[in-house]
Order: C-alpha cells, then structure tokens, then sequence
C-alpha cells in the first residue's frame, strides 16, 4: 500500500475532523486520478466511502495535516 503513511499519520485526522465534504461529488471527480497516484490503493471508491456525509471542515487543514501523503503519492 503505498499510502500506508497516509492512513498512519492522518487517521487521527480523518477520526477528529467532521465536515469536510457534505457531498463526495468533488471526491468522485478526481477519484480516477487519486487512485492512480495511489497505485491504486482502493478497489473501489465506494467501498471506502461508504458513508459520505462529511468529513473535514476545509481542504486547507487536510492538506496541511497530510503533506505526508501528498509527498508519497506524487503531490496528489
């Protein structure tokens, strides 16, 4: 998994934080290339988002919190 430094360093993030999106529309259309870059890390985007209603209350805080993630998935 080569995003396993994202799931490790930002899971407390993804647990904490509680509005990001409050539809995955803007998730889906870049999903193709997330899982790419990712090499293809999920199977299917919709397995992981099971339940979508929200998770960050803003992009900036999620990039901030994940440079990590951006570096090793090729500045996703």
């Amino acid at each position: 998994s080569s995003c396993g430094g994202y799931w490790s360093s930002c899971g407390d993030y993804w647990s904490s934080c509680g509005g990001y999106w409050s539809s995955c529309s803007d998730y889906w259309s870049s999903c193709g290339d997330y899982r790419s870059s990712c090499g293809g890390y999920w199977s299917s985007c919709g397995d992981y988002w099971s339940s979508c209603g929200g998770y960050w209350s803003s992009c900036s805080d999620y990039w901030s919190s994940c440079g990590d993630y951006r570096s090793s998935c090729g500045g996703y």
